[in-house]
């Protein structure tokens, strides 16, 4: 990370606590390449550079933010100050403030482990290992009539800063998903799967004997009956529970949501809400697997939250404005 943007970073926060009792910096950067291709067509892709500042201010009582993706720091500064002036004035004498806690003192620069950094290798190998997975379903089977193969890697880096920490995070993503399609001339189905990891090129690789199933699922499919509507008790994977928990119950979790009595699950803490053997966490620690980081958006580091123990609800998943109003500890 560019020393000259943390230093830019730690004036200006510095300079906006002048005005304000806190100040925070998150700068984020990224970019990738990806690729898409099928018995027809190929497709390489630059994935959007991405570049931008985000500065959070607290008043006492609210916070005000202002994001740049253009870094003319002379602007920044001005449409800055014009800022911590607004959220100065907004201050209601009437109303009672609180500080905010900037953390434990830290300067320190995480990465992610790779092997073979994608940067550094050949468009040319990536679209031989896309093929690979292409080639591999399309001779799988005859009823096999086309697939997608996807090979992509992105690298973010981020840096926060406020008056206690100076941290920076890269972290690279490596995702590589194959989707095939079968028909056997009156009815077609299609099978999905990947993988997505936070490491380098070393994990953009496909088993063999993972695309041979995906075509006998394929294949499976093809001889099935088509369900009738209605409701059915159904048996899933661990991938599956953990995507159904997700979207049906850990967005849920959200304490944000609370603030704004959005979230029945406020109403459940401490209460069973599921069978005595069930235990959820969430766990963004887990650096290694996408979606894991050093640290979230507002520079708590990464820790593991135990939301659901032995069938009970033990609490909500909290950023700094949630965990401040509700008085509860802060997640990540």
């Amino acid at each position: 990370m560019d020393d000259k943007i943390k230093n830019q970073l730690t004036e200006l926060v510095d300079q906006l606590e002048k005005k304000v009792p806190y100040a925070a910096a998150l700068y984020k950067k990224s970019s990738g390449t990806r690729l898409n291709i099928n018995r027809v067509q190929e497709s390489i892709d630059q994935v959007d550079p991405a570049e931008g500042v985000v500065f959070t201010l607290w008043n006492g009582q609210s916070y005000f933010e202002a994001s740049f993706n253009k870094l003319n720091w002379q602007e920044v500064k001005t449409d800055l100050n014009a800022l911590a002036d607004y959220a100065q004035n907004s201050v209601d004498p009437s109303k009672p403030s609180f500080d905010i806690d900037p953390g434990t003192p830290l300067r320190k620069d995480y990465f992610s482990s790779l092997i073979l950094d994608p940067a550094k290798i050949p468009l040319e190998k990536k679209l031989a290992r896309a093929k690979e997975h292409l080639h591999a379903a399309l001779s799988a089977h005859p009823k096999v009539t086309n697939a997608i193969s996807v090979l992509g890697d992105v690298t973010h880096e981020d840096l926060f800063v406020n008056r206690s920490k100076v941290i920076t995070q890269t972290i690279t993503r490596t995702d590589v998903v194959l989707v095939v399609y079968l028909s056997d001339g009156e009815k077609s189905s299609e099978v999905h799967d990947g993988r997505s990891k936070n490491a380098g090129f070393e994990a953009a690789q496909l088993p063999k004997e993972l695309i041979e199933k995906m075509v006998q699922d394929g294949l499976t499919l093809l001889g099935s009956e088509r369900l009738k509507p209605g409701a059915y008790d159904t048996v899933v994977d661990s991938e599956w529970a953990g995507i159904i928990a997700h979207e049906c119950f850990g967005h849920g979790m959200e304490t944000d949501l609370y603030t704004r009595e959005r979230a029945l699950s406020r109403f459940y803490i401490g209460k069973p809400v599921a069978a005595d053997i069930v235990n959820m966490f969430d766990d963004p620690s887990l650096v290694n697997e996408a979606g894991g980081f050093f640290f979230d958006d507002e520079g708590a580091l990464a820790t593991s939250t135990h939301i659901i123990k032995s069938g009970l609800l033990q609490r909500g998943l909290t950023d700094l404005a949630s965990a401040h109003k509700l008085k509860l500890e802060r997640s990540s």
